[in-house]
């Protein structure tokens, strides 16, 4: 041991990390919640475990974790299959959320006289945490293919979960995929779309889409109802052209049953790739969804670039924002602009959905002007406008971005 000072430091506020935790992931993590209100003592248990543990391998000349070690949490990951009802996202977002509260909480004894310690510890952390989702994700497939059995179906579903969940767990997917007989692509097109306050609308998109996902081998599909989503993964083995086709069909084909349709896709060239790649659309789909006049169609990030860096400035949001406070003195003018931009600007079609007279709907615009002194009849009033709608809608977005588990189309 080399007895460090930082690592006694870390080891005396033990308890306040692990609190520290604690707190983070039964808060973003329903599953983490349930679990610990169901067993209060199991996961401070094995936090405590995870952190003494890594500060000792540390110490002891930044060692990495004995295969002991890692058994305790393939074990981990066999129990929160078979006993405790986890997804492989939630095992994921488990370890990945932890880690990143005890990296915020362990910060707060960094100082200048152990900075090159410290940052060898975080390098450190970094690369045993990745060897624990492994471990976990490895003991959990193995338990999952187990309980669900043997069957194609299963297998598929088993595969979907873990294509979704992590880098680590979707190389393992495509092993066991290969031993299993079942062909994986070159990479996944992979296709969001959200729908806007209708009730109803899920499932009168899934309605008119369902024959489309049935139109192609290998695509497999989920439904997030709690916010209304449909995520496909389009197989890609060297014709991206095609999986776009397809793509924008399937959104056009949900937007003859559904008002407001919000959809993005991108490439995930690999198989390995596909989890990063999720995380990535779901980012763009909160711009999207903010936008005032998002079209039924997919959209890529590469054409959001406004939108995407005004979502990343909070002080520019709020300055953006703040632009439309003025409209509250008049009555509807927000609801005015929201159907102006849904109608692409076309005044004859905002009117008629307003159910106002022409007349009226430039009378409004006529106040938007002198309230808030943009001119929605200029070019640049335009863009400023349509940039504070966007930037207030993400101020005030609650999008949840928990995971749902993909299915094959049945």
């Amino acid at each position: 041991m080399n007895d460090s000072k930082l690592v006694r430091q870390l080891k005396a506020r033990r308890d306040i990390t692990v609190s520290k935790i604690l707190d983070m992931t039964t808060s973003e993590i329903p599953k983490v919640a349930q679990l610990h209100a169901k067993h209060p003592k199991e996961i401070p248990g094995e936090l405590h475990f995870v952190t003494v543990r890594m500060l000792d391998m540390f110490d002891n000349g930044q060692a990495p974790f004995l295969d002991s070690d890692l058994e305790v949490f393939r074990n981990m990951g066999s129990h929160r299959c078979l006993f405790d009802s986890f997804s492989a996202s939630d095992l994921r977002d488990g370890f990945e959320v932890g880690h990143l509260a005890g990296l915020r909480d362990i910060l707060s004894v960094a100082n200048s006289e152990n900075y090159a310690e410290f940052a060898k510890l975080i390098t450190y952390g970094a690369q045993e945490n990745a060897r624990m989702i492994a471990a976990a994700m490895a003991g959990y497939h193995d338990t999952a293919r187990v309980e669900r059995g043997e069957t194609l179906q299963a297998r598929q579903e088993l595969l979907a979960e873990l294509l979704r969940a992590s880098t680590e767990s979707a190389s393992m997917a495509a092993a066991a995929a290969a031993a299993a007989g079942i062909l994986l692509p070159q990479g996944y097109l992979i296709l969001v779309c959200r729908f806007l306050q209708e009730e109803g609308a899920l499932e009168r998109a899934l309605d008119e889409s369902r024959s489309l996902l049935r139109s192609s081998p290998g695509i497999l599909w989920s439904v997030q109802a709690r916010r209304d989503e449909i995520m496909v993964l389009l197989p890609v083995n060297g014709d991206e052209d095609a999986a776009q086709a397809l793509s924008a069909e399937l959104v056009a084909a949900a937007s003859r049953k559904v008002r407001s349709v919000r959809a993005v896709h991108a490439l995930a060239a690999t198989v390995e790739s596909v989890p990063d790649t999720v995380r990535e659309l779901q980012q763009t789909m909160s711009v999207v969804v903010a936008m005032p006049d998002a079209q039924a169609r997919p959209y890529k990030a590469t054409e959001l670039m406004i939108e995407l860096a005004i979502s990343r400035q909070p002080a520019l949001q709020n300055r953006l924002a703040d632009l439309l406070a003025p409209l509250e003195q008049g009555t509807d003018l927000r609801l005015t602009l929201d159907e102006l931009f849904f109608y692409e600007l076309d005044r004859e079609r905002a009117a008629k959905a307003l159910s106002i007279h022409r007349r009226t709907l430039t009378y409004r615009l006529q106040k938007i002007r002198e309230f808030s002194g943009l001119d929605p009849s200029s070019p640049h009033g335009i863009q400023l406008l349509r940039a504070a709608m966007t930037a207030a809608n993400l101020s005030s977005s609650s999008i949840d971005d928990s995971h749902a588990e993909l299915l094959p189309v049945e």
